[in-house]
């Protein structure tokens, strides 16, 4: 087989360039449009890069404009224009750019040559475009993730644009931002425990005025929070085209619809009032004795060194402190906290569908050393991307399933000789035999590929099908390396739209676990792995203290006692009706004046000789 690369030259050259201007072919094949759009983009990517590397020259041999005080006796200081200002005001006009987006070329371009060159010379190469090129250089230089001391020449800069060069090519603009932010977000996992911690203190949520009749909803809160919220709206609105299909009737609302709507029936049912029915929470069990006792396992290692035990014991106290403060929640808000050993059953709720065996859940991919305290290695949220530890260990101490996942690199091999897997299953196993999938089965599939495994697609795994590599009814075998999620479209292209796909081998260019997927003509594209926590590019050992910030400022709303705080809200909405219909009257106004224009104008064909003086 074939890669892209092979195919297509990374370096058009002059020749090229005049045949791709030059005249269409007649009755070209798919191949040739293929190989001439492909040639194309790489000799965009090759352009791109020479004009950055000529507005950072330009910038280079600009000096900056510096003016004097005006006066002798004046005490300003002596002003100053830099070269970037300059470059920008003179390429703005040239290319019809607009100042800010001059400006940010200007900037990006200077950056990624001056501090980027490897990055610089992917695009040279024609393998990596100005998009891609331009998100790099913004996340490393501006990302919050980042400490402090992460500057352009440290070392750590150095490691993660190798890294980041290494894999660019091949990974979409959401994959590119998901991974250096996971990066960056490894540089010092203390810190981004402390920012998770302050940006906890700014939640909010604030309901705000639209125009027509509606209103805005905007909230900041905790990542698990929001993706739990997202997907029971989804669960809701899914489970509302369900019960209309299976009653023969036509759902006439969008998907966002249901949403918004399912949204505001949850508050509707709340302000009527609803019990939701309560379970018993199983997640302090721990192993007992013989008379009932819990067991205490003694203390490992030196006194000084942590060890599973006291990490367990300190995540169980914080969780216990987290659970506290949510019941003392309940009771400061007039309602009844949960008695100690309940739990709120919402997942009860049977009118919700489930996907892969489980309702609307929230996953958490986490190292083992990371839940027992013993590194603070960031955590991965599905749907969401990479967390602070302290996060990650409070989601994954109150699981609902757990999957056990041996990745490459962590101390056993991926595959054991003469198994027949990759994996190290046993295919003689009557779960390998079947076709239906078990439970445990999806888990470990999901766990390892949490979205479809077809290159740049980003679809969720729990939204995919779980298809057979090689066809069951063909000798294939229900097993991790032999299942693989795939949205429907791209399902579907395997079936009968020409493409194949399958596991990765040990002598292919590529990491353990990738599926290669083939096209129509030959060529492999590979969809690499995920990245996941103890992977070895999941993050950098480099953890770097950094001072705690502030605990921040009281809001001035906290200060408005109940009745200020209506009578704001209530004053905030009067004034959006009014500004709501000032716009209704200017807009009316401008039609007016519009049509009483063009009537004059049909009445007086000629326009006036004379404009008088300009108004400024």
């Amino acid at each position: 087989m074939k890669d892209l690369d092979s195919v297509v030259s990374p370096s058009p050259s002059a020749t090229t360039l005049d045949r791709l201007l030059g005249q269409e072919p007649d009755d070209p094949t798919d191949t040739m449009l293929l190989e001439r759009i492909t040639d194309c983009e790489r000799l965009i990517r090759r352009l791109d890069a020479v004009k950055a590397t000529a507005v950072a020259r330009l910038v280079g041999q600009t000096s900056p404009a510096r003016r004097g005080s005006r006066r002798k006796d004046s005490d300003a200081a002596p002003s100053t224009i830099e070269p970037t200002t300059l470059v920008t005001a003179m390429l703005g006009p040239r290319l019809a750019l607009s100042p800010d987006r001059a400006a940010g070329m200007v900037r990006a371009s200077t950056e990624l040559v001056k501090d980027l060159p490897g990055i610089h010379d992917l695009m040279r190469s024609g393998l990596l475009d100005w998009i891609r090129a331009r998100l790099i250089s913004d996340l490393l230089h501006y990302t919050p993730e980042a400490p402090a001391w992460f500057r352009p020449g440290c070392e750590q800069w150095l490691i993660i644009e190798e890294r980041v060069k290494a894999v660019a090519p091949s990974k979409t603009y959401p994959e590119l931002k998901r991974m250096i932010k996971q990066l960056l977000l490894g540089l010092d996992p203390a810190a981004a425990n402390s920012r998770h911690s302050a940006a906890a203190r700014e939640r909010s949520v604030r309901v705000e005025p639209l125009p027509d009749g509606m209103a805005g909803v905007f909230g900041r809160l905790p990542a698990e929070s929001g993706q739990k919220m997202d997907g029971v709206l989804d669960a809701f609105a899914d489970a509302r085209k369900e019960d209309a299909k299976a009653n023969g009737i036509t759902e006439p609302r969008t998907h966002q619809q249901l949403r918004a709507d399912a949204f505001a029936a949850v508050w509707d049912a709340l302000a009527e009032g609803v019990d939701l029915p309560l379970a018993r929470d199983s997640r302090h069990d721990v192993p007992t004795t013989p008379d009932g006792l819990a067991q205490e396992q003694p203390h490992t290692g030196a006194a000084q060194d942590p060890c599973p035990t006291c990490g367990r014991r300190e995540l169980e106290e914080t969780l216990d402190a987290h659970e506290s403060h949510q019941r003392q929640d309940l009771a400061d808000f007039g309602l009844s906290p949960v008695p100690p050993g309940r739990i709120p059953a919402w997942w009860t709720i049977p009118s919700l569908p489930r996907r892969k065996g489980k309702g609307p859940h929230v996953v958490v991919t986490l190292t083992d050393t990371t839940l027992l305290g013993l590194d603070d290695t960031p955590g991965l949220l599905q749907g969401h991307g990479p967390i602070p530890a302290d996060l990650a260990r409070r989601l994954a101490a109150t699981p609902a399933r757990i999957t056990l996942l041996v990745l490459p690199g962590a101390g056993r091999p991926l595959s054991e000789p003469d198994s027949g897997c990759a994996y190290g299953r046993d295919h003689d196993t009557d779960e390998a035999q079947r076709y239906r999938f078990s439970q445990s089965l999806i888990d470990d599939i999901t766990a390892r590929s949490q979205e479809c495994t077809y290159p740049g697609c980003l679809c969720p795994a729990s939204l995919c099908d779980l298809d057979h590599l090689q066809p069951f009814g063909k000798g294939g075998v229900t097993c991790v390396c032999n299942v693989f999620p795939a949205c429907r479209r791209h399902h579907r292209m395997k079936t009968f739209g020409g493409w194949s796909a399958r596991l990765s081998e040990p002598a292919d260019p590529f990491p353990p676990g990738t599926i290669v997927w083939t096209d129509p003509g030959g060529i492999e594209h590979p969809g690499l792995p995920p990245d996941l926590p103890g992977c070895p590019n999941w993050a950098l050992p480099t953890p770097v203290p950094l001072p705690d910030g502030d605990d921040g400022i009281p809001d001035l709303e906290d200060a408005m006692t109940s009745d200020e705080r209506e009578a704001e809200r209530l004053r905030r909405w009067e004034r959006a009706a009014e500004q709501d219909t000032d716009r209704a009257e200017r807009r009316l106004r401008a039609d007016q004046q519009a049509q009483a224009w063009l009537r004059q104008s049909a009445r007086s064909p000629q326009a006036p000789t004379e404009l008088g003086e300009p108004p400024f």
